[in-house]
């Protein structure tokens, strides 16, 4: 997911380029020709490099996102905590209470018990084409031209083993006692596949209504989905932007997962998250923008090995 983050800071900088030029241009009655190198540049420095001093696409994946803790934290506390040993819901589990508590045993049955977990694809997609930018409305076609070379899906396999690690990635990250109120939940569905239970949750908020910057474990789709937050935005952009007012808005999420019956252990899980990132103000040097909203749509899959 950090990935799409950097490559939406990536559009950005990009588009600003292009208001730059496009300022300095007026003067000498030129017309730029930088956008399509520079949108070439900008996403070579943002493609992961190859692995290097042996690293594996694990270290690597640990390395961008922040991974391999020293120690399992509940939203950054600093403090560990055990999951709590609760026992599955005996036979299917059929109202959206039972639901939810079966899903969120065996979520944190994978925090605690599991050998390892692995992210085997994860993507960002374009959502409903939402862009505008505000005071530079007029660069919109060329900002939506760009969005494909920018948005593309990673289907690498990154591994994490061992708790510390599994806590640190596998949805919500940096969670190691789930909890998941079920007046958050809009829908919960529980399906008898043979041998596993499908489980699916979605969060009751909505475009209308949306869950702004919620924490990690927190808010409503941040119980169980991974979402991103406001410094992990502005770490990646580093000195090179300023941001106002922004606001991540979150809507529609929701997670599938396989759940083998015998064992309640999660085999499968994907999480699907809608998203409007909105910038009250985006500021680099000599440009100044308002109110731009880009439509994101974040994607993970993972597996699970006992």
């Amino acid at each position: 997911m950090m990935n799409a983050v950097k490559r939406t800071l990536a559009l950005l900088l990009v588009l600003a380029m292009l208001l730059g030029i496009a300022a300095c241009g007026k003067d000498k009655g030129e017309t730029t020709t930088a956008e399509e190198t520079t949108a070439a540049e900008s996403e070579s420095a943002d493609e992961t490099s190859e692995p290097v001093n042996g690293e594996t696409a694990a270290d690597t994946s640990a390395a961008d996102e922040s991974t391999q803790a020293t120690e399992a934290t509940t939203g950054g506390s600093g403090e560990t905590k055990a999951p709590a040993s609760e026992t599955p819901v005996s036979g299917k589990p059929s109202t959206k209470e039972e639901i939810v508590k079966y899903y969120e045993t065996a979520v944190n049955k994978v925090k605690s018990q599991a050998k390892s977990v692995a992210k085997v694809y994860s993507n960002a997609e374009h959502y409903k084409n939402i862009l505008e930018l505000g005071n530079y409305s007029a660069l919109k076609s060329i900002a939506s031209n760009l969005m494909g070379t920018f948005m593309k899906a990673d289907d690498k396999r990154y591994d994490f083993a061992g708790t510390a690690a599994i806590v640190e990635n596998f949805p919500p990250r940096k969670v190691s006692n789930v909890k998941i109120d079920p007046s958050t939940i809009a829908e919960a569905k529980c399906d008898d596949k043979g041998t596993y239970y499908e489980v699916y949750l979605k969060a009751n908020s909505s475009e209308s209504n949306p869950d702004v910057n919620p924490p990690t474990g927190g808010g409503k789709v941040g119980q169980f989905v991974n979402v991103v937050e406001e410094k992990q935005i502005t770490d990646a952009a580093g000195n090179m932007v300023q941001f106002k007012n922004l606001e991540n808005r979150y809507f529609d999420a929701w997670v599938k997962a396989k759940i083998d019956k015998a064992t309640g252990n999660i085999t499968e899980l994907e999480t699907y998250l809608p998203s409007v990132m909105y910038f009250g103000e985006v500021k680099v040097p000599l440009i100044n923008a308002k109110d731009i909203s880009v439509g994101l749509a974040y994607i993970e899959k993972w597996v699970v090995n006992w």
